[in-house]
């Protein structure tokens, strides 16, 4: 465990009970966001003696946690029991009910930069101040995710949230309003100018942010010099790093972050009133970014997430365009299909029903792999994809791929001849055995992508990193 702690970007091993439960967690979270990217499933093992020490970070302790919390009870590896103490974790400390305001808090820390306001004129900042400002500030009035301590001073935002999912639901808002007020922004004259990247012209630019998120415990302290509770220490430095290096209007998060947003979405665990996994919708998701170094030398290079708005397909709906369009390109192209596939979708075969649904659930993952990904509000029409011959006949080859995987799941096997009763296919070969007439098929589903995309209502942009990217801030 003192390992992973490193790895967390701490130099030395958890000195209390709260660290030992953030590494505890964060590394369950890992493993479940790890193995969603890489669509498999987890199963914890623990080596035990099955002594129940009630220690933070301890072998029992994990075994709770995924049995209580995550329902998914470990393996057990025995060993034999002994009467030496575990070498990790601290004895339980039993204190009073009184305490003091010094004490370390697992906590989710924002930093925000509002772009462009240290090129404003002298002219414009009682518009910013009277205008942009008190929009934000109606925003975390009326925000059920507002942060539990806020502050600020010039254009840096600095808050302070109970959970992750908080956070993240809070930076969604706050990157969108100030998104969605670009033309007022534009025409209080807040804005900043700048030439061109092609003809060189001037061109107006209104205020943005751009946010750093990141979770870690902190020291919740009574500060005597504001004199009001406040939160310090290492981790809020890191969080103070991020933001620097995200991008205009996005939302950057350290793997933490994002391991403990992926354990909120898996918890069974109940929590208090108010708490994110009791009832507040799921409303985005994180993406690995790529590993790059912060802002200001802060050592080290960490792996980094962007925070995006989460905007389901409508799979059924899909799903029956991709039927009719295949149906058409039967029709056009004269080619023999199955007849069963051919039916009107309420007399489909509910097998080739669901696998128009994977196949449309499939499009962002196919996206990523030629640098594209589905965007609410930025970005090109779908109409404007053009793919490469190279990038069909790559997304072809995935496209029959998640076929075939899909078939023999559902006990389907190969044969020369088709027999749907029997589960027979001939087509269940590798891509290089496929005839060609088959292969086809698949290039047509890719061809077709950017007409599902815009009928579902999305656009498209460029990966801002490719998936191993190693990118410095």
């Amino acid at each position: 465990m003192s390992g992973l702690w490193i790895k967390l970007g701490q130099l030395s091993e958890p000195g209390d009970e709260v660290g030992w439960q953030y590494a505890q967690e964060v590394s369950s979270g890992l493993a479940l966001l790890i193995a969603r990217m890489s669509r498999l499933d987890v199963k914890p093992l623990a080596l035990w003696d099955g002594r129940p020490t009630g220690r933070a970070g301890g072998t029992a302790a994990f075994v709770e946690f995924w049995t209580r919390s995550l329902n998914n009870a470990p393996v057990i590896l025995g060993l034999p029991a002994t009467n030496c103490p575990e070498s990790f974790g601290l004895n339980p400390v039993f204190s009073r009910c009184e305490r003091p305001t010094l004490h370390r808090e697992v906590k989710t820390l924002l930093f925000a930069d509002v772009i462009g306001y240290s090129k404003l004129t002298e002219k414009v900042i009682h518009e910013f101040v009277d205008v942009f400002l008190f929009r934000i500030s109606k925003l975390i009035a009326g925000s059920r995710y507002s942060p539990r301590y806020i502050d600020m001073w010039g254009d840096a935002i600095y808050a302070v949230f109970d959970y992750a999912q908080d956070a993240g639901q809070f930076s969604m808002e706050l990157t969108k309003i100030v998104h969605d007020g670009a033309e007022e922004w534009l025409n209080q004259g807040l804005y900043y100018e700048k030439a061109g990247p092609k003809d060189g012209s001037i061109q107006k630019f209104p205020l943005d942010v751009r946010v750093g998120l990141h979770t870690g415990p902190v020291l919740s302290h009574f500060n005597p010099v504001v004199r009001r509770v406040a939160y310090t220490g290492s981790h809020v430095t890191r969080a103070a790093r991020i933001e620097p290096v995200a991008a205009r209007g996005e939302v950057y998060a350290s793997e933490e972050f994002a391991a403990m947003v992926e354990l909120d979405s898996k918890s069974r665990l109940e929590l208090p009133i108010g708490a994110p996994t009791a009832n507040a919708p799921d409303e985005f998701r994180c993406e690995y970014a790529g590993t790059m170094s912060l802002s200001k030398n802060y050592p080290g290079r960490f792996r980094t997430y962007r925070v995006v708005e989460r905007r389901a397909l409508p799979l059924e709906e899909l799903a029956i365009a991709a039927h009719l369009l295949y149906c058409a390109d039967r029709a056009a192209s004269g080619t023999m299909a199955d007849p069963s596939a051919l039916l009107p979708w309420a007399q489909l075969p509910e097998d080739i029903r669901e696998t128009n649904r994977s196949q449309v659930a499939d499009i962002p993952y196919k996206l990523s792999l030629v640098g594209y990904e589905l965007t609410a509000n930025y970005g090109v029409a779908a109409q404007d994809l053009r793919l490469t011959r190279d990038q069909i006949e790559t997304l072809a080859l995935q496209e029959h791929d998640r076929w075939r995987m899909e078939r023999q799941r559902m006990g389907w096997i190969y044969a020369p001849v088709r027999d749907n009763s029997r589960k027979f296919h001939p087509s269940l070969v590798g891509w290089d055995a496929l005839p060609e007439s088959e292969k086809e098929k698949d290039r047509e589903v890719i061809r077709n992508l950017p007409k599902l995309i815009e009928k579902a209502g999305f656009r498209l942009r460029e990966h801002l990193f490719s998936s191993d990217a190693d990118v410095d801030g």
